[in-house]
């Protein structure tokens, strides 16, 4: 059966858009520079992640940055490196300290990479975390 045209519903008038043309065209998106590049202090987060409990908990980093970190700032730039080595996407990992901050995202890059064997994408894996 056909429809009565009383229970025919109208679509919606499409949204008008304050932009015009010309300025969607100048939009340009900022690229996030390197992290190590421009940080210069780890900002303080939410949680309360110690440097140690991160050293004590997650080993595997060892293997692959034999001097010991310091400070979170070190931990930080050895977080950002070892995002590239598992293949992690520079913009992934810093999505992921925009929406967890920073000390987060190096924890849980160090934790990432204790299970990495057992990861088949670890870029995937970190993006869906976000």
């Amino acid at each position: 059966m056909y429809a009565r045209p009383e229970r025919i519903r109208k679509t919606p008038d499409p949204i008008k858009l304050n932009t015009t043309e010309m300025q969607i065209e100048r939009h340009i998106q900022s690229k996030s520079p390197n992290c190590s590049e421009t940080q210069t202090e780890v900002t303080a987060n939410k949680s309360d992640v110690a440097l140690s409990d991160l050293t004590t908990f997650c080993s595997e980093y060892r293997l692959y940055v034999p001097k010991p970190l310091r400070h979170w700032n070190d931990a930080l730039r050895k977080a950002d490196r070892l995002s590239r080595m598992m293949g992690i996407e520079p913009p992934v990992f810093h999505e992921a300290m925009e929406h967890l901050g920073q000390k987060d995202a190096v924890a849980l890059i160090f934790g990432l990479l204790d299970r990495v064997s057992s990861i088949q994408n670890p870029g995937g894996y970190l993006r869906r975390l976000v």
